[in-house]
């Protein structure tokens, strides 16, 4: 019998390029056992993610002006 829920941690890195590309990679680490009533192997979900995405539009950057007075 599997567990319904799962509860566990996410962590990762992403990269914003100049050209617009973006690229991540997250990895992902179940805190539950997966099946309920095994006490011998206590399997877990894991995964690791690699996203690639490019960005359409490009935002200017507002930069802050300070008079002198």
């Amino acid at each position: 019998r599997y567990n319904a829920i799962d509860v566990g941690l996410t962590g990762g890195l992403g990269m914003d390029l100049r050209s617009g590309l973006d690229l991540t990679v997250r990895y992902y680490s179940g805190m539950k056992p997966i099946l309920a009533g095994d006490g011998a192997l206590f399997p877990r979900n894991r995964s690791v993610q690699f996203t690639a995405g490019y960005r359409l539009m490009h935002f200017r950057e507002i930069k802050a002006v300070r008079k002198r007075r």
